[in-house]
């Protein structure tokens, strides 16, 4: 599938603001490369309420699921998984009915995964647990504390504001 990529991109420009618990990237091709998941969901988003991107949006939306889908099966030991479906919970895909919106399925998931990662106890790296490994290959220490702190921040916010506009 060809789609211009770059005005894809302005994910950076009206999306970044509301999410800043996604770490920096330095390029396209290694965050492709780092989660394939993370890559086409900010293209998802970025994609989602653009009519001239339509067409794309909805091929996107295809394979975006197809990785998505297996990724929920087993635990998360990506953090970039975690701010996957942030992002799914901040920019919900269009459903038929909003009953059917799995919002409340991916903020639990990302706040467990991100309880397994520590994000909600950041360690040092002069902890005396430095290098243990929490949750199968993850190393806890592999995420800088500030990147676990915007992760729990993240989903801390996202988490509160689901619960207020349930309300409504």
């Amino acid at each position: 599938m060809a789609f211009p990529l770059t005005e894809l991109c302005s994910f950076g420009v009206h999306y970044h603001a509301y999410s800043m618990f996604l770490q920096p990237c330095s390029s396209l091709s290694d965050l492709l490369n780092r989660s394939p998941l993370l890559f086409w969901t900010i293209i998802l988003v970025a994609s989602q309420d653009h009519v001239q991107f339509a067409d794309v949006h909805q091929g996107v939306s295809t394979e975006h699921d197809a990785i998505l889908s297996p990724i929920l099966l087993r635990a998360i030991q990506q953090v970039e998984t975690i701010h996957s479906l942030l992002l799914l919970c901040m920019w919900p895909t269009p459903q038929s009915r909003h009953f059917y919106n799995p919002a409340w399925n991916y903020v639990g998931l990302a706040i467990n995964a991100a309880m397994q990662m520590s994000c909600h106890s950041p360690l040092s790296p002069a902890s005396k647990t430095h290098g243990w490994k929490g949750l199968g290959h993850i190393g806890i220490n592999d995420l800088s504390p500030v990147d676990q702190s915007r992760t729990w921040l993240g989903c801390f916010w996202i988490g509160n504001v689901s619960v207020m506009l349930a309300e409504l």
